[in-house]
């Protein structure tokens, strides 16, 4: 796979070599059209440039287009069967409901690439950059990946056997993996910053120290999981399950809690410097020594929390439940609570 990539980045690197020094030119309008006529008549045009061409509906199958540049172009319904696109460039190409069953996409750039519906049936893909592409609907049967060999496509798939490691693997290659099993995965310390994992699930998973900044989670399944010292600063958590987590020690400045459930969850020592934490379940939770100041705690659930010792200051508790709440030590100052704007800790 490295080897791959490393190949990719020698063959740019010559092409933007040869290209600053004269040795060849830019594509005329004249040279585009000559590609594409080369194309249709001998299905074939290795390394040529068909960057934002419309070749949707295209028959192409068992063409040779190894090292070709597809980028922004429209290949949406295309029959790719069995064509050589190892090395092409497809960023940002629309591929949706294009056939590539059984093509060579080995070492191809994928990002941002739309892929949803289409059929990757027994395709190779291997040690190709996939970033942010949209493979929903699309099909994957004994598809070659850079996360394995990807079954989940095919008609006998049994998704109780899903292999989370290979899912680990899915969405670091992939940036995203909505409704994703991700349960007990180890995450520890990786760098998942504005990642996509709506819905996801990650019960129990290990998350310590993990880079979460700019994520989104809004609904997923995180109770049971660890955050310990994880940076989650503008993280959307969402109506997210969080019981039982540990997340103590961590960074949750300016993110979005909004309605998120953290009933028996650990978040001693955690920072929500201007967290919306409104409508959200804080009931019997420890957040003792924890900054809460600036943050949104309107219409929040704190009933029975430990709240020894944080800093509340400029935050908004109106609408809170806090019965039962230990408030023993806590900053209050410029606090908008239940009784009203509480100067007591200024």
């Amino acid at each position: 796979m490295k080897t791959i990539k490393k190949k990719l980045i020698m063959k740019r690197l010559l092409l933007l070599l040869l290209l600053t020094q004269g040795l060849i030119g830019q594509l005329s309008a004249g040279d585009f059209e000559t590609n594409i006529l080369k194309l249709k008549a001998s299905n074939s045009c290795v390394m040529c440039d068909l960057n934002a061409a419309d070749f949707s509906g295209i028959n192409l199958s068992g063409a040779n287009l190894s090292d070709a540049s597809f980028s922004k172009a429209n290949l949406s319904g295309a029959d790719l069967r069995e064509a050589n696109l190892s090395g092409a460039d497809f960023t940002v190409a629309n591929l949706s409901g294009a056939d590539l069953s059984g093509a060579d996409l080995s070492g191809a750039d994928l990002t941002l690439s739309k892929l949803n519906k289409a059929n990757l049936s027994g395709a190779d893909l291997s040690g190709v950059v996939i970033r942010y592409a949209n493979l929903s609907g699309a099909t994957l049967c004994n598809t070659k990946t850079p996360w394995g060999l990807d079954n989940s496509g095919c008609t006998n798939y049994e998704e109780d056997l899903e292999d989370i490691n290979a899912n680990v693997l899915k969405l670091k290659a992939l940036k995203q993996c909505k409704d994703c099993n991700l349960e007990g995965a180890d995450l520890r310390a990786a760098d998942l910053r504005s990642i996509y994992l709506v819905v996801a699930k990650l019960k129990n998973a290990n998350l310590t120290n993990a880079i979460l900044t700019g994520a989104n989670l809004k609904e997923a399944d995180l109770s049971g999981a660890n955050f310990y010292e994880a940076d989650l600063q503008r993280i959307n958590l969402s109506y997210a399950n969080m019981s039982g987590a540990r997340i103590d020690y961590a960074n949750l400045s300016n993110a979005t809690l909004i309605g998120a459930d953290f009933s028996l969850a650990n978040l001693y020592g955690s920072s929500f410097n201007g967290a919306d934490l409104s409508k959200s379940n804080l009931s019997g939770v420890d957040l003792s020594g924890a900054d809460l100041t600036s943050s949104n705690l309107s219409d929040a659930n704190l009933s029975d929390a430990n709240l020894s010792g944080a800093d509340l200051s400029y935050s908004n508790l109106t609408g809170a439940n806090i019965t039962g709440a230990n408030l023993t030590g806590a900053t209050l100052c410029n606090t908008k609570t239940p009784w009203g704007i509480d100067y007591s800790g200024c």
